[in-house]
């Protein structure tokens, strides 16, 4: 009798069973290749490199830029800021809300004062100036109490690469005046309108000042006169008077608090062993765009950012890297 030997069935490795149950099976993933892990880098500096070059070569639209670079740069430094979050324990989840409140206040604080310093509301009037002496009458409406004058001038075509002109303007409603005293300057450089070799000083660029009434306030008609120029001015000259949204201490204001509540977050984030970056990054854009808006009087953007490049950098940069420090070792 030959015994039928029946066939061994294959094992379903699937359906293996151990002390936790049905074993699953584990997918590896790839690790992702160099390019893709440094290609939204190398996105970022290629948007900041042209935003830069629309800023410095295209004049007509550098606003704009200077207004789109310095906003994803403000959303960019909150995000950076926000990042030391990723490793906080679960339990500090009401912390972690804390600090995205504070983060988004400051981004938020930033975004409108870019928008108010580079694209401020339309002047309640403007007057064209000939010469020493010229007046004519702005009238302004509205509530706000805050003025603010731009005068604008452009050099003549034969005073040279370097060149200086001072001015008076005489600001006058019925028996009260302000004299605004001011200078346009400029140094020797290539001018980036300027096509082939023709110099700046050839180009009949523009350049402006502002100035901040302190003892005229409010509506109502108000006289502007030429009280003074200089021969190395082409007329006319431009005058405008503009009524701002925010008085500035209420900006200051909103600021200092704002200051205080990164350094306090910043020596919260510190307490649970974590280095910040929270401070510094987020104290530098503040500084940054405080010196924008205190300084900056729309003629140069590009000479604008710069300029408040270097003061975020030094003041808001380093010193708030201080400044944390000290926070840090009051608040233990």
């Amino acid at each position: 009798m030959v015994d039928a030997i029946a066939p061994m069935a294959s094992e379903d490795t699937s359906k293996r069973t151990g002390p936790a149950g049905p074993k699953k099976k584990i997918e590896v993933m790839d690790p992702p290749s160099p390019l893709m892990k440094y290609l939204p880098y190398v996105f970022a500096a290629l948007v900041v490199v042209s935003l830069v070059g629309v800023i410095v070569r295209v004049p007509a639209y550098a606003t704009l830029a200077a207004i789109a670079l310095l906003s994803g740069g403000a959303i960019g430094l909150g995000y950076l800021a926000w990042q030391d979050t990723h490793a906080f324990p679960p339990e500090d989840e009401g912390f972690r809300k804390v600090v995205g409140a504070a983060t988004a206040a400051v981004v938020l604080a930033l975004l409108g004062t870019v928008y108010l310093t580079l694209h401020p509301p339309l002047p309640a009037g403007s007057l064209s100036l000939q010469r020493a002496g010229d007046s004519g009458a702005i009238t302004v409406s509205g509530a706000s109490d805050n003025l603010v004058v731009r005068v604008e001038g452009t050099f003549a075509p034969d005073v040279g690469a370097s060149a200086r002109a001072s001015y008076v303007v005489v600001v006058a409603r019925g028996s009260d005046s302000e004299d605004l005293e001011g200078a346009f300057e400029r140094s020797a450089s290539e001018n980036p309108v300027a096509t082939g070799n023709t110099p700046a000083a050839m180009s009949g660029e523009i350049t402006a000042q502002r100035h901040r009434l302190t003892k005229l306030r409010g509506p109502g008609r108000y006289t502007v006169t030429l009280d003074r120029t200089h021969e190395n001015l082409r007329p006319p000259m431009r005058v405008s008077i503009h009524a701002e949204v925010l008085p500035p201490w209420m900006i200051f204001l909103a600021f200092g608090v704002l200051a205080a509540l990164v350094l306090v977050v910043d020596a919260g984030i510190a307490r649970r062993n974590i280095e910040p970056t929270y401070a510094p990054a987020l104290l530098f854009a503040m500084a940054m765009a405080l010196y924008l808006y205190r300084f900056h009087a729309g003629s140069n953007v590009g000479e604008g950012l710069l300029a408040s490049f270097l003061v975020g950098l030094l003041g808001g940069g380093l010193g708030g890297e201080v400044l944390a420090r000290i926070t840090r070792k009051v608040l233990g």
